[in-house]
C-alpha cells in the first residue's frame, strides 16, 4: 500500500497510508504544506500571482519527490528510471536490478 506525507496546520508531517488520506482529512491533514504556509515567511509577495505560482510549484515538486521516495519498493524498474531522470541530473542509472537501483537512489 502507498505511502504519503500528510500535512497539519500544528503537527509535523507524518506518514499515513494513501488509503487514509479522506479520514485524516476530517481531523485537519491535507496532502499539501501549502495551506499553511505563508508566502511572506519565504519573501515572496502574496500579490505577485507569478512568485505565488513559482514558490507553489516548488513546494508541490518537493512533496511528490518525499512521496515517491518512499514508496521506492513498491515501483518497477522502469517507474524507477522515470523517477531518477525527474530528480536527479547526474545519475547514472545503468542498473537492472531493482535493488541495486533503489540503494543507489537512496545513496545518491
Amino acid at each position: 500500500m502507498k505511502r504519503v506525507y500528510l500535512y497539519h496546520a500544528t503537527k509535523k508531517p507524518k506518514i499515513f497510508l494513501e488509503a487514509d488520506i479522506d479520514k485524516m482529512k476530517d481531523k485537519g491533514w491535507h496532502i499539501s504544506p501549502i495551506p499553511f504556509i505563508k508566502t511572506t515567511d519565504f519573501g515572496v509577495d502574496p500579490t505577485d500571482n507569478e512568485q505565488v505560482q513559482m514558490m507553489g510549484e516548488t513546494i508541490l515538486g518537493v512533496r511528490d519527490y518525499m512521496n515517491d521516495m518512499l514508496n521506492l519498493e513498491l515501483m518497477k524498474v522502469k517507474e524507477l528510471k522515470d523517477f531518477v531522470k525527474r530528480n536527479f541530473e547526474d545519475f547514472n542509472h545503468k542498473y537492472r536490478n531493482k535493488a541495486r537501483l533503489i540503494q543507489a537512489i537512496k545513496d545518491h
